[in-house]
């Protein structure tokens, strides 16, 4: 290749390792490896460098669209930068994800995204290893790493405020299992919310569930069954929020019940009236926490910062009259039906 470009061997390294050199150079250089049909072979770049170019991605669940758009943001980022990406689908603080940390010690890997769980020790081994780390989606526990969140507290707080705010007075929640940090935040912030609006016999309305949409029609109906006067719900999850719609839907007996899902929900059943979306911003996430990755791994020593994001609803009612209002103008029933 040197001799193709007419330059030496230490420049074509230079040039394919990413050193700056003269532009006439480099455009020689790059202009060889087009015409030999060059590829750089990664492993021999990782045995000589100790360190591959590929970014490990981990999070809990890929059925789950806040984190389909999140990895799709990051491999985007990652790819132009002219790394790539490996994805894992590891629950957070389980065996898979220990395995998973150990693949991605041997393999020399130069970063992990990851959704971190409660034991640091986990990723103070990535840490120890020379791997950089960001976490998204929940804090690093106390470790010295940038995290990309969200103000969940804040928001579960904003959110059930709005359904109080449009007229509705028996506001429940919905959340994720006990001890995950999102969820519990969330539903901190409801309670918040409903201290300050109603009396504390409210704080008892409230059901863990896992993420599914199946644990989220059994929340709902577990929910009425306890308190059937209930004419609202903040959904502290998509899935979830799914579920509850269904179970809604199909039970067609709650009038102009209100719910506000806290992440995307399909389109078909975001369109109902009396169904407002909290809607994520999971792309900015993962794009914002490549970029850090990606600066962390080419030497960058700022301060580890925590970026917190809001989340962004379309409110396209004021009360719950214009709920009514417009349910009419639609043709719909009195209660919410299948078709």
């Amino acid at each position: 290749m040197a001799k193709a470009a007419a330059v030496s061997p230490a420049t074509v390294s230079r040039v394919l390792n990413g050193t700056k050199v003269r532009a006439d150079l480099e455009e020689r250089v790059r202009e060889a490896t087009k015409a030999l049909g060059y590829v750089p072979s990664r492993l021999a770049t990782a045995l000589r460098t100790r360190n591959s170019r590929l970014i490990a991605l981990c999070i809990p669940d890929l059925s789950n669209p806040f984190f389909i758009a999140m990895a799709s943001a990051v491999q985007r980022t990652v790819v132009e930068a002219g790394y790539s990406l490996v994805l894992f689908e590891v629950v957070p603080g389980s065996d898979e994800e220990l395995r998973c940390f150990q693949t991605i010690i041997a393999e020399q890997m130069a970063g992990v995204i990851t959704v971190p769980s409660h034991d640091p020790t986990r990723i103070q081994g990535l840490l120890h290893a020379d791997i950089s780390v960001v976490a998204v989606d929940r804090s690093g526990n106390g470790l010295d790493i940038d995290c990309f969140l969200i103000a969940n507290e804040q928001e579960g707080y904003d959110c059930t405020n709005r359904l109080f705010d449009v007229g509705y007075h028996h506001v429940a929640c919905i959340s994720g299992p006990v001890g995950v940090e999102t969820a519990d935040h969330r539903v901190a912030g409801w309670m918040r919310a409903v201290s300050e609006r109603v009396d504390e016999s409210h704080a008892q309305r409230v059901v863990r569930a896992a993420y599914t949409v199946a644990a989220g029609r059994r929340a709902f109906n577990e929910l009425i069954e306890k308190y059937p006067d209930t004419d609202a719900v903040f959904v502290a999850n998509n899935l979830l929020s799914v579920g509850v719609i269904q179970a809604v839907i199909s039970g067609n007996s709650h009038r102009n019940f209100g719910i506000l899902a806290f992440g995307s929900v399909p389109y078909m059943l975001a369109d109902l009236p009396t169904i407002q979306v909290a809607h994520l911003p999971a792309r900015q996430i993962g794009s914002g926490a490549a970029t850090r990755l990606l600066e962390r791994i080419h030497g960058s020593k700022e301060a580890p910062e925590r970026i917190i994001y809001a989340t962004t609803v379309n409110w396209n009612l004021t009360s719950a009259e214009d709920l009514i209002e417009e349910r009419a103008e639609l043709g719909a029933e009195s209660d919410f039906s299948a078709s």
